[in-house]
């Protein structure tokens, strides 16, 4: 089910309505396709397509638009629910929209610790798959985390900012950029003996060198 269904890409003649684009998407993917599954992903389309368009803020928010659309019309009772509704908070943050964004955050955070969302996923899996959806609950969690972290860092809440990242880098420790963020953020807050104890931790991780190495030579 986390597959992406298909690998196509939308073109500039993506449909520019929910309507349209539900047609064209039934009659391109068939029947027996799990019509939510269908808006999952082509909202992640829209998605993504919004987070390249930087250099058009008005193509990024129409963008980001169509997304929030369609991850609004996936329903509660659906597996793939706190995937859309974490999606629809990336999409809102696209849509300069970041108080909405956290509230969506903090919903999607309460259904992982309740663990709705494996909870429904488990009823589509053979028991065995069980350890392996707990783990994609810890990471959804922590993706979480640094999401809601990020959007307080550009509010200028550093100290929510760092509780948030330092809850989401314990859950994941394994990528750099957030562990970079949560220095950045110690340094910000002025407390040298937070940052010092994690540049130290920054300066273990296997991608401390190649980044140190990319800054050197540009």
């Amino acid at each position: 089910m986390w597959k992406r269904i298909t690998s196509e890409k939308y073109s500039d003649d993506t449909p520019t309505t929910l309507l349209d684009a539900s047609k064209q998407s039934i009659e391109g993917y068939g029947e027996g396709k799990n019509l939510e599954e269908i808006r999952l992903n082509m909202g992640s389309e829209f998605l993504a397509k919004a987070v390249d368009a930087k250099k058009s803020i008005q193509k990024r928010k129409e963008l980001a638009e169509q997304a929030k659309e369609i991850f609004e019309g996936i329903q509660p009772d659906s597996p793939i629910y706190y995937v859309a509704q974490f999606n629809l908070a990336t999409a809102l943050r696209e849509l300069d929209e970041p108080k909405k964004a956290i509230k969506v955050y903090e919903s999607v955070e309460a259904q992982i610790l309740r663990k709705d969302g494996i909870n429904k996923l488990l009823k589509e899996c053979k028991k065995e798959d069980e350890a392996a959806l707990t783990e994609i609950n810890r990471i959804a969690l922590s993706d979480v985390l640094a999401m809601k972290g990020n959007l307080y860092t550009t509010q200028g809440n550093y100290d929510e900012a760092y509780k948030l990242l330092k809850k989401s880098w314990e859950l994941d420790p394994t990528r750099y950029v957030k562990l970079y963020t949560i220095y950045e953020l110690a340094k910000a807050r002025k407390k040298r003996h937070e940052a010092a104890v994690w540049y130290e931790i920054l300066r273990k991780h296997p991608d401390f060198a190649v980044v140190l190495s990319s800054k050197r030579r540009t």
